[in-house]
């Protein structure tokens, strides 16, 4: 059953931040939804560029990873929205890490994504395959360029209402 997203629903942002980027449209996102976030820190080194690299190679082979905190109740939220950058066409280590730990049952689940490009497709694919392994159900997808970040608030306010639309 797909709940009618508006500031009467329970919802909550869970996402993994390397730049800060990714953090900034999480909280766009939290406000367009009434609701509060959750950073997912990753114990990796993932600073610099060989940490950054280290990233990539890990995404790539859709890795798990060390993170804080290790689990999120999410248990009163009805909609769970999960963020991620973008690294080599896929989903980060520690989004992947978090959805895999969480019982997603019964939950409506929305992924975002920031990205430099906007090829995006994989990082979906794989948070897809995890939230409905865990079984969550996706409703919907969401980007925003890293250039276009300046217009977070925007672009998510229009998501936020999109979905409240289609889900009425």
């Amino acid at each position: 059953m797909v709940a009618v997203y508006n500031h009467m629903v329970k919802a909550i942002v869970i996402y993994y931040s390397r730049t800060g980027i990714t953090k900034k449209f999480a909280e766009a996102l939290a406000n367009a939804f009434y609701c509060s976030t959750v950073e997912i820190k990753d114990k990796k080194k993932r600073l610099g560029v060989l940490g950054f690299i280290r990233g990539i190679i890990d995404a790539r082979k859709e890795k798990t990873t060390e993170i804080e905190p290790e689990s999120v109740d999410i248990s009163n939220a009805d909609l769970v929205l999960f963020g991620t950058p973008v690294w080599a066409g896929r989903s980060s280590p520690a989004i992947n890490t978090i959805i895999q730990k969480l019982d997603l049952k019964g939950k409506d689940v929305i992924t975002f994504t920031t990205s430099q490009t906007a090829d995006v497709k994989g990082a979906y694919q794989v948070m897809d395959r995890l939230v409905e392994k865990q079984g969550g159900k996706v409703i919907d997808h969401t980007m925003i360029r890293q250039k276009e970040i300046e217009n977070a608030k925007n672009v998510a306010e229009t998501f936020a209402k999109k979905v409240r639309e289609v889900n009425k």
